[in-house]
């Protein structure tokens, strides 16, 4: 939300129909492409998850990773998850789907997939 509302701002309004109006999130998205830090902070934690996921079961990395809270949850909107960021980020940069199945079949089709992705960006 703070990124948002700093972009707005270095953005500034836009002029629609004769009337200036504020920038909707999309547009001011579209304006902002990511940086390539931000794209080289990504392509890192794909590869330490992949790390990560080839770890044996009993390691606390992993339990963390994997585990859930055997807890009651609080109401209302679910906490963001960070292997659902991760998700995210697989789907949007790397063009994987189920980037669990690809991290956990092997070391080498997962270092590619990242490797490639990071010529196309230009890391």
């Amino acid at each position: 939300m703070f990124d948002r509302k700093v972009l707005g701002k270095i953005y500034g309004p836009a002029l629609v129909n004769g009337q200036w109006r504020k920038r909707y999130n999309h547009r001011i998205y579209k304006l902002h492409k990511e940086n390539k830090l931000t794209r080289n902070t990504i392509l890192r934690r794909f590869q330490w998850v992949g790390h990560v996921m080839w770890m044996m079961d009993e390691t606390v990395y992993k339990k963390a990773l994997k585990g859930y809270v055997e807890c009651r949850r609080p109401v209302g909107r679910p906490r963001r998850r960070w292997l659902d960021a991760v998700g995210r980020d697989a789907e949007r940069i790397l063009k994987c789907l189920n980037w669990k199945r690809l991290a956990a079949d092997g070391r080498d089709a997962w270092r590619r997939k990242i490797e490639k992705t990071k010529a196309q960006v230009g890391l």
